[in-house]
């Protein structure tokens, strides 16, 4: 399991990058064609893994679902709005990534836009959502501290983004 930090900006929590992972015992987080949001502010420390902060991507890499890594970027079902010049290094960042009712992604980085694509993939629930790693096993494994991570069921605006970031982004050094 992960350990827990209170001193570390606050708190964090710390994903050693072999087997720590949350599982959250659920499969309706992000369903359907549903809008939403994902964030997070995070650190990546290893760079050898692909760093899955959330997602239901999972056994067998069935289809239908979300990975949603710390330093690729947003993979639903073949839409792949990756991080311009990925993977993310070492180093503190904050991802925030929407998807609209009508399908349009927009995936950003420290509250700036850094990618766009469409995907009107329905995310299946047949697999429980986790909190670093994918739910293959033990694969997609996050190396890092997660200081933060926020699910909305809407697409927030490029404006609540940006407040967002500026809000918190002095706390963890961004």
């Amino acid at each position: 399991f992960p350990s827990h930090d209170r001193s570390a900006n606050g708190g964090s929590i710390t994903f050693d990058g072999v087997n720590d992972f949350i599982e959250l015992n659920t499969n309706n987080i992000i369903t359907g064609t549903n809008p939403f949001t994902f964030e997070a502010f995070y650190k990546v420390t290893n760079t050898s893994v692909n760093a899955e902060l959330f997602g239901n991507y999972g056994p067998g890499y069935t289809s239908n679902t979300i990975w949603i890594s710390g330093r690729y970027g947003v993979y639903i079902n073949g839409s792949v709005p990756y991080f311009q010049g990925h993977p993310l290094g070492v180093g503190t960042y904050h991802m925030a990534f929407t998807r609209t009712s009508s399908g349009a992604c927009t995936l950003y980085k420290n509250g700036v836009v850094d990618g766009t694509a469409t995907s009107t993939t329905s995310i299946a629930s047949s697999q429980n959502f986790r909190i670093g790693s994918d739910v293959n096993g033990i694969g997609e494994v996050f190396g890092g501290e997660l200081y933060s991570l926020k699910v909305y069921n809407k697409a927030l605006t490029t404006a609540e983004v940006s407040q967002n970031f500026n809000a918190l982004r002095g706390r963890f050094g961004i």
